[in-house]
Parts: C-alpha cells; structure tokens; sequence
C-alpha cells in the first residue's frame, strides 16, 4: 500500500476517486476509487477524520460533497508493462457476445465506436514484466495550438451550420482509421518519439492504456473546441439492443460522432455507493462525445434530434 499527496501532473487524485474516474475491464477494478484503503478528510465542520471499511462506501465516490480529501491511501502493485493492441472490426462483436468474453479474459478492454461505418475501434491487450522491450505510448489527442484550434472549430460550426453531416461521417471515417492505423495528418495512435508506429505496442501500462496530450483541443483556454459529454450505465446484457436502438435513431435522424465516435466501456460490479456499477454484476457504460457550436446557447447543434433520442432511449 501507499500513501500519496493529491496531485498528479495536473490531475487531482481526489478529484479522479470522487467522480470515479475510469478506466475499462471486466477482470480488474477500472476505477482509482477502488484501489482505495483509507482516506483522510476533513468533514464539513473542520474535524479531520480516518475514512476506513464500511464508511469507504460512501467516500469511494463522493462528488466531492462529503468534505475536502486531504490524503489517500491505496493498494498497489509492481510496475508492470502492457502489451497494447488496436483494431478495426465489424460491430457484430457488439451484438453477438464476443466482446464481453473478450473484456472478461484481456486485461484491458476499451471501444470506440462509429455507427454510420458499422465498424468499432477496439483498444485490448494484456499486462507483461518491464523487462519486455518497448517504450511506446499512446497518443489518442494530439497537441495543438490554439490557432489550429480554431481554425478546427470553425470547420465543425461550418458544416453544423449548414447541417452537413455528410462531412461529419468523412471526418468520423478518418477518425476511425487513425485509432488504428497510421493515417496522413495524425499522429500515431502508439509512438515512442511522436513519429514511430508500431501495432501491436509494448510500452508502461499507464502509457499504454490512458490517451495523452499536453496542449489538447478541449483545454485551451478561449481557443477549446467545444463538445458535450453524455454517459449513460446498462446492465451488460442490454448491449445487443442498445446497438441496435441507436443505429435504428441514427437511420431516421442522421448524426455523426466525428471526435470519437460512440465510447463503449465495461466495468464490473463496486462497492460505491455512487458507482454506476453497484448493485450490478457487470455493466456497460454508452458515452457519447459530440461537438457543440462556437455559440452553443443560441445555435443548436447539427445531429440534435438523434443525440437527445439516443440519451431519452438508454434512459
């Protein structure tokens, strides 16, 4: 076990346990908030307070509404490397069980995927000792300049003015390819100078399994690109229909998820009281991550009607 300072390169620790921030798999806890061991806080009268066993329920996620996390202690492991793949597959695997067996077996299992392609981008592989060759990681958003930015998000508010999405779906294409070959004009998806590729990747696990960039789209400052963020948890066996309902909305009420398509994650039964996963042997969380318009409270976005549909129908 460990005990640690809440920071960590510009994230805070406490802020990833109280909103349980994420990661994907049905074989290990996906979660920060459940490494957890024990918690220091201070409580809404200024007591500082040992949080510890049963009381860990309702702190592993806790909004940050409980009191201000000072120190936490978590359960820990050997270093350890990853050996990383990424692969573009027919969405059959979605409907016809494959891929739950898959994400209960591999260490790692997460998916993006595009409905107007029928195909799903899937990010898979299996823990390895650090002494395996390798030091690549993954570069799922690259750095951008804040110029670049907004000559980006001017593209995207031209083609939702003019309700283009047939560019929408070019861009989703694009995007699709790059999550798992090398394609012009985008930084590999695993490298180890920027440059490089290689599929499969052996680098640290973290490196290899959590997107990184230090310049993103979506934080600089007045110049971001815009987007909203909607997730919503199902029971994992609701996963065929699930598919099924969105491209069933997305054929009457055409829309395009050009950032990253459809985000599919699993994780399996926690603990927390808060967790989309308690009380539920396995669920499957359904993110959808789709651009807003440079004036997002007067202007409504391209694809409004299948995205708000899609929200209402998991709902």
């Amino acid at each position: 076990m460990n005990s640690c300072l809440l920071s960590i390169a510009g994230i805070s620790l406490g802020g990833a346990i109280g909103t349980g921030a994420h990661g994907s798999s049905l074989k290990h806890p996906p979660t920060l908030s459940a490494q957890i061991v024990r918690l220091k806080v201070i409580d809404g009268r200024g007591k500082i307070r040992k949080i510890e066993g049963e009381n860990l329920k309702a702190w592993r996620i806790n909004l940050g509404l409980l009191g201000i996390v000072v120190e936490a202690t978590m359960k820990t492991v050997p270093l350890f490397k990853t050996i990383g793949y990424r692969t573009f597959e027919s969405d059959s695997i979605l409907c016809d069980g494959s891929i739950v067996k898959r994400a209960e077996t591999t260490d790692f299992l997460q998916m993006a995927w595009f409905p107007q392609l029928g195909k799903v981008e899937v990010a898979h592989g299996n823990y390895t000792d650090v002494s395996v060759p390798g030091d690549f990681y993954l570069t799922l958003y690259a750095n951008i300049t804040p110029q670049a930015t907004t000559a980006v998000s001017g593209i995207y508010d031209l083609l939702q003015e003019r309700r283009n999405i047939e560019g929408f779906w070019a861009i989703e294409k694009n995007t699709g390819l790059s999550l798992s070959t090398k394609v012009v004009g985008r930084v590999p998806i695993f490298t180890s100078d920027g440059s490089d590729y290689s599929n499969p990747a052996v680098g640290y696990g973290w490196r290899i399994m959590s997107g990184q960039c230090t310049q993103c789209a979506y934080m600089n400052g007045n110049h971001s690109l815009y987007y909203d963020d909607s997730e919503i948890a199902c029971d994992i066996s609701e996963l065929p229909a699930i598919v099924q309902t969105i491209k069933n909305i997305t054929q009457q009420y055409p829309a395009g998820f050009p950032f990253a398509g459809v985000a599919i994650r699993f994780a399996p039964e926690s603990d927390a009281y808060l967790s989309f996963a308690n009380g539920r042997k396995q669920v499957v969380i359904v993110e959808m991550i789709t651009p807003m318009r440079n004036d997002m409270f007067s202007r409504p976005k391209a694809g409004l009607a299948a995205y708000q549909a899609i929200a209402q129908a998991l709902v």
